[in-house]
């Protein structure tokens, strides 16, 4: 503009000739009323602009309210449409279509629906509550729609192969004992699907998965399935007995705990899933609770129950959300198709904990999976972790899955590396 200005003003006001020595001598100079003229049309300029601007803004005021009402209403239809299929989302989905209400009416009624589908959620929480009293909330593994509330298996519908012991946790979807391997006289482990849910095909077509699943899988980083029983009333898995602890409970007893020491094990877990997800086994709840300890500090990742085999032919219910709230991955918590990456998200959450001595997000179910969603955690390194290591928690921890490590393979490399 101060160009156009150069350009035009000279027209209107050209220099002004001087004559000296009776007019002998003649000097053009510059007009003495350019120079104010000049600073006057950019001060004026300004000023049309300015005034344009808001103009414009003005005029477009009812057009961005009326496109935000619009987004609004298409995020309460969407979230309508899932809300039996996938609560979460739809959950998700009324938070944001609140964000954009423009309407004190319809925010409102969005209000209504979030509190509603809250409680809702709350309920399908429950559950969880009763199971393991001793491990965290956030631990747990969220099943929804489909939330069960466990019962014990009754001791008349026991293998007669193996002898039951005594209980030695119990979850969402089983029981599991010490046992003996009558037959071959050694410990095991044994799993049993709780008795109520034995009807529901797909919870059993889970539960016997999870015995396929290992027994595809011969590693020293995971937990060994010796047998499979089934009958017409029950399912039993039969496993390698880990005399030990969960992964939170070792690091908590461990007294100091370096970051060398979480390098070892994340090494060791890493090299793990490497393996699994070769064969085409995928996780999904992979998480301290999963991971047991031996006595001499191996690592053994266990509970394949929510793992996926891309080529056996059970697919989860579309819209489900399995997993844990606090280690899911983003994907996970939006009911979307998984693969490998998932595990790898949870990895870094793990890992993030192993050396941070705390998760990425805190809060509730409901909190975690919507900050999983849409906020980044704090930077390791705001607790005193290298720089390196940091950026690879980081890289892990990415929303989009195309922008994490591409394998398990890759991490395994990484953490070697920053182990040297």
């Amino acid at each position: 503009m101060p160009r156009a200005i150069d350009a035009f003003l000279p027209l209107a006001y050209p220099p002004v000739v001087e004559e000296r020595l009776f007019g002998l001598i003649k000097r053009e100079k510059e007009n003495p009323l350019l120079s104010p003229r000049r600073d006057q049309a950019i001060v004026i300029l300004w000023i049309i602009g300015v005034i344009g601007v808001l103009v414009l803004l003005w005029l477009h005021i009812p057009r961005a309210v009326s496109r935000a009402a619009e987004r609004s209403q298409a995020h309460e239809r969407e979230a309508d449409d899932m809300l039996v299929s996938n609560p979460s989302q739809s959950l998700l989905l009324y938070r944001s279509a609140l964000s954009w209400a423009t309407d004190s009416d319809h925010e409102s009624r969005l209000t209504e629906k979030v509190d509603s589908l809250n409680e809702r959620l709350s309920r399908y929480l429950q559950h969880e509550q009763q199971h393991e009293a001793a491990s965290d909330q956030t631990d747990k593994t969220l099943q929804l729609p489909n939330a069960a509330v466990a019962n014990d298996v009754s001791d008349d519908r026991r293998a007669a192969r193996y002898r039951f012991e005594e209980q030695l946790g119990d979850g969402a979807m089983g029981a599991v004992h010490r046992g003996t391997d009558t037959v071959l006289g050694r410990a095991v482990a044994i799993k049993v699907l709780k008795a109520h849910l034995t009807s529901d095909d797909e919870l059993m077509s889970r539960f016997e998965q999870e015995a396929r699943a290992l027994a595809r899988l011969s590693h020293p980083g995971i937990v060994q399935v010796y047998d499979l029983v089934l009958d017409a009333e029950r399912v039993i898995i039969v496993m390698e007995l880990v005399d030990g602890s969960d992964l939170k409970q070792y690091v908590s007893s461990a007294g100091e705990f370096t970051v060398t020491d979480a390098l070892r094990i994340a090494i060791e877990l890493a090299d793990a899933l490497n393996y699994a997800h070769q064969r085409q086994v995928v996780h999904r709840d992979f998480k301290p609770a999963n991971v047991l300890m031996t006595c001499d500090g191996q690592p053994k990742i266990t509970d394949f129950g929510l793992a996926k085999i891309s080529d056996s032919g059970f697919e989860t219910m579309a819209g489900t959300i399995i997993g844990s709230p606090a280690y899911m991955s983003p994907e996970q918590a939006l009911g979307r198709p998984l693969d490998a990456r998932t595990d790898i998200y949870s990895f870094g959450v793990v890992l993030y904990w192993l050396v941070a001595g705390r998760l990425p997000f805190d809060g509730d179910a409901r909190d975690l999976m919507y900050a999983h969603v849409n906020e980044q955690p704090v930077r390791p390194a705001g607790f005193g972790i290298d720089d390196a290591l940091s950026e690879l928690i980081m890289r892990l921890l990415q929303k989009d899955p195309a922008h994490r490590l591409k394998t398990m393979e890759e991490v395994v490399e990484a953490l070697r590396e920053l182990s040297v």
